[in-house]
C-alpha cells in the first residue's frame, strides 16, 4: 500500500502544534536533529518504491493565531542575544536599514547600533515594524525549508518532499519560503462544502499556486455528524445532522476541490472516530470511517469509495 511519513523535525526539536511554540530553526541543535531523523527514518527508505514522500512537519505556527498572538518576528526577538535565531532577525534588520538611523527613523526608536538590538526583547507596534514582521516570516520560513530539504536530501533523493502541512493558509511569506525545497504543498482545510467558506479555500489554494507553481494536497478535512452518538464538541469543522449529511458533504468537497487542476490529492481526517471521553488532547468527534468498534459508517464508506473511484474522470474534466 502505498504511504507517507511525517517526520516531525520541528516537533523533535522543541515545537508543540498544539500550543504552537515554535524553535530556532537557525540552530546547530535544530540542524543536527533534523539530520539524525532523516538519517533514522529516510535512509533505510530512499528505495521503497511504495514511499509516495515525507511530510515535514504538522500544523506548525507561522503566524498569530488561536494558539499565541504573537507574530514569530516577536518569538524570535525574545531569543537570548546568543542565540542564533536572534543574531539572523539582527542581520536581516542590518542588510535591510544599513543604518541604524534609518531604522530609528522608521521603528520610533533611539537604538545607538544594530548590536544593541540583540539584547532587546519587544519591537514597538507600528506600521513599519510589522512590514518587518511579515518579511523576516520569509527569512525564518526559507531557513525551515532549507534545513528539512537538506537534511532528507542527504539521505533519499528518490521520494517527494510533501510540505509542512499548513493548518490553513499563512502569510504570503510563510508560503514563499518553501520554494525550491518542497515539491507539494500541503493544507490542512476544514470546511462547509455548502458555505462559502469552500470558496475560500478553493481562493486561498488558488493563490497558493500562483505564488508558488506547485502542486497543493488537501492533508486534512473532514465532517462529523450528530446522530454518531459522539459529543462532537472538540475538533476541527461544523457538526452535520446526519450521515447521509456527511456523505453528501464529502462529494461536494472532493468535487469542488478537483476541479482544480494543481490540486493532486486529498486526505480525509481520519480512518477511527474519536472515544466519547477524548483522545489525548480532548478532540471526541465522529470523524472517523469506522466507530470505535471497527464498525464503517456505511453510507460515508459506500460515497467516498464511488467518488475516488470518479476522482480521475473528474479531475480530467
Amino acid at each position: 500500500m502505498p504511504y507517507t511519513i511525517i517526520l516531525n523535525f520541528a516537533a523533535q526539536a522543541g515545537a508543540d502544534w498544539q500550543k504552537g511554540e515554535v524553535v530556532d530553526y537557525f540552530s546547530e541543535k535544530f540542524q543536527n536533529i533534523s539530520d539524525s531523523i532523516a538519517k533514522k527514518i529516510c535512509l533505510e527508505r530512499k528505495d521503497d518504491p511504495y514511499l509516495i514522500g515525507y511530510f515535514t512537519d504538522n500544523e506548525l505556527r507561522w503566524c498569530p493565531d488561536w494558539r499565541s498572538p504573537n507574530h514569530l518576528f516577536d518569538d524570535y526577538m525574545r531569543l537570548p542575544s546568543s542565540a542564533e535565531g536572534k543574531k539572523a532577525l539582527v542581520s536581516y534588520l542590518h542588510d535591510k536599514y544599513k543604518e541604524i538611523n534609518l531604522l530609528n527613523e522608521k521603528w520610533g526608536t533611539s537604538f545607538s547600533s544594530f548590536d544593541e538590538i540583540l539584547n532587546v526583547t519587544e519591537a514597538p507596534k507600528n506600521s513599519e515594524v510589522n512590514l518587518d514582521r511579515f518579511s523576516f516570516l520569509e527569512v525564518i520560513s526559507r531557513k525551515y525549508f532549507q534545513v528539512v530539504h537538506d537534511a532528507i536530501r542527504k539521505y533519499d533523493k528518490n521520494h517527494l518532499i510533501l510540505g509542512c502541512r499548513y493548518a490553513f493558509k499563512p502569510p504570503d511569506e510563510a508560503i514563499k519560503g518553501c520554494i525550491g525545497y518542497t515539491d507539494v504543498i500541503s493544507i490542512n482545510a476544514y470546511t462547509n462544502p455548502y458555505s462559502d467558506d469552500l470558496s475560500k479555500i478553493v481562493k486561498d489554494v488558488n493563490q497558493i499556486y500562483n505564488i508558488t507553481g506547485l502542486p497543493v494536497m488537501i492533508t486534512e478535512f473532514s465532517f462529523k455528524a450528530m446522530d454518531s452518538g459522539l459529543p462532537n464538541t472538540k475538533g476541527a469543522g461544523v457538526p452535520v445532522r446526519t450521515q447521509s449529511e456527511r456523505a453528501k458533504y464529502y462529494e461536494e468537497y472532493v468535487k469542488r476541490i478537483l476541479s482544480k487542476p494543481f490540486i493532486v490529492g486529498y486526505h480525509w481526517f481520519e480512518y477511527i472516530d474519536e472515544p466519547a471521553q477524548g483522545r489525548f488532547d480532548g478532540e471526541n468527534s465522529n470523524y472517523g470511517l469506522i466507530s470505535i468498534d471497527d464498525d464503517p459508517w456505511t453510507i460515508l464508506v459506500e460515497r467516498a469509495t464511488s467518488v475516488n473511484l470518479l476522482a480521475e474522470y473528474v479531475h480530467n474534466m
